[in-house]
């Protein structure tokens, strides 16, 4: 008995109400094992915010400034009835003092005299062959207004009608 009571309480017990040898113990007790708890950072929940956009810059392209707008000036009742060539000899006298061959040596040889002219493979048009069309800021079957922008570029290119005709000779064109 000496064993027995060395045994604990609840050993013991059990011993006699199975009916076993003390040396093989029907219940294992063991201590509970202690809770750990491992505290993680909790991440706040964050929204998705959209996505950045940024603002569209749209660059401001200031146009070239347009080419002065030919003007044709007024005209007499007599004037009116001129051809388009006897128009064109007299405004050429007018702002040239002369030069009146010199300018229908250009108009022959660029476009005939013919104001509907345009060159297919440049797209020039116009009794002096305006490059683009668009600068001369005349309708094709307005004659006077094409004679006013022709004389005028020979004027802002050349400064006389006989240097417009020299440049012609050397390049084929003005």
């Amino acid at each position: 008995m000496k064993v027995i009571l060395a045994l604990p309480l609840v050993q013991i017990m059990a011993c006699l109400l199975f009916n076993t040898s003390p040396s093989k113990p029907l219940i294992k007790v063991e201590a509970p094992k202690p809770l750990v708890t491992v505290e993680k950072p909790v991440e706040p929940i964050v929204e998705p915010s959209p996505p950045i956009v940024a603002p569209v810059v749209t660059p401001i392209v200031t146009p070239p400034p347009e080419p002065p707008r030919v003007e044709v000036p007024r005209e007499s009742s007599s004037e009116r009835n001129e051809t388009l060539k006897q128009y064109a000899e007299r405004r050429t006298n007018e702002i040239f003092d002369g030069g009146w061959a010199n300018v229908d040596f250009i108009i022959n040889h660029e476009s005939g005299w013919n104001t509907h002219a345009v060159n297919r493979s440049s797209g020039s048009c116009g009794l002096g062959q305006a490059l683009p069309c668009s600068k001369m800021h005349c309708a094709l079957s307005d004659g006077k207004c094409q004679v006013e922008w022709v004389l005028q570029y020979i004027s802002a290119r050349y400064g006389s009608t006989s240097n417009a005709k020299a440049f012609w000779l050397a390049h084929n064109y003005y």
